[in-house]
């Protein structure tokens, strides 16, 4: 939130990536890189699906 506040920009090359753009992809790659580790959770209804 705070890189989309700050109109942190970001460039590459020809394209830059400026305010919401930044805030979101910073957004996504710290999800990702917090749920790393964390096991592929089963609902439980879906596990008693599974034993049937």
């Amino acid at each position: 939130m705070i890189f989309g506040a700050g109109d942190f920009t970001v460039n590459f090359g020809g394209f830059a990536m400026g305010g919401i753009g930044t805030a979101t992809l910073a957004a996504i790659i710290l999800y990702q890189a917090l749920s790393i580790g964390r096991g592929k959770s089963v609902h439980p209804a879906e596990a008693g699906a599974a034993a049937e």
